[in-house]
């Protein structure tokens, strides 16, 4: 009841790599980095600190070598 809304609407988180598995690996990135743009301008840039909950941060740091300061410009 604290919440704003007055609502709270739970879920289940799947990985990123089961996601990718699920509806293929180009089609999770393409629409992550659909979404990133709006996340940032709504909630700012990623630091050292939230990108470690985010999986598709730390795949694109790992995978294309992408610097927090790449991925903050996403948004662009």
């Amino acid at each position: 009841m604290a919440l704003s809304g007055k609502r709270y609407i739970h879920h289940q988180s799947i990985g990123f790599a089961d996601y990718g598995e699920r509806i293929g690996k180009h089609v999770a990135v393409s629409q992550f980095l659909e979404w990133m743009p709006d996340y940032l301008e709504n909630f700012g840039e990623f630091t050292r600190e939230t990108a470690k909950d985010w999986a598709v941060v730390q795949f694109l740091q790992n995978e294309f070598g992408m610097t927090l300061e790449q991925i903050n410009s996403l948004e662009r």
